[in-house]
């Protein structure tokens, strides 16, 4: 089991609202949203990969929500994101890109305060 983390409390807030902003992410994956319908097909996805995205974004922010597992949730929605700045980039949407950036950000920064004992340094 990985030791609490300094700044707990506002860690965990960080983590409520990342597990929350998957979860909304993968739904509307699914939802049948036209514009992110159009987004998948303009920049050349199949359609099956919406639908691969959103269960990574519904299990990324299951697993955020639960301390257990967050670490790995964490690091999976850091992976959809570096895949959706890519996405933006390879697109030249520049600007779009800076949303996806953001909570990869943050999502990184949640697996490193939540990673396991056998990724932190040894104490002497």
């Amino acid at each position: 089991m990985s030791e609490q983390p300094k700044n707990g409390k506002a860690l965990r807030v960080l983590s409520l609202v990342m597990g929350l902003v998957f979860l909304a992410s993968g739904v509307a994956k699914f939802d049948l949203v036209e514009q992110i319908v159009q987004n998948f097909a303009r920049w050349g996805y199949p359609v099956w990969f919406r639908y691969f995205v959103g269960v990574a974004e519904l299990a990324a922010g299951v697993a955020i929500l639960l301390p257990s597992t967050r670490f790995y949730g964490a690091m999976l929605a850091t992976g959809l994101m570096v895949g959706g700045v890519g996405t933006h980039l390879r697109a030249g949407e520049v600007a779009e890109s800076t949303p996806a950036l953001v909570l990869g950000v943050l999502c990184a920064i949640l697996a490193w305060n939540y990673r396991p004992a056998f990724l932190r340094p040894a104490r002497a």
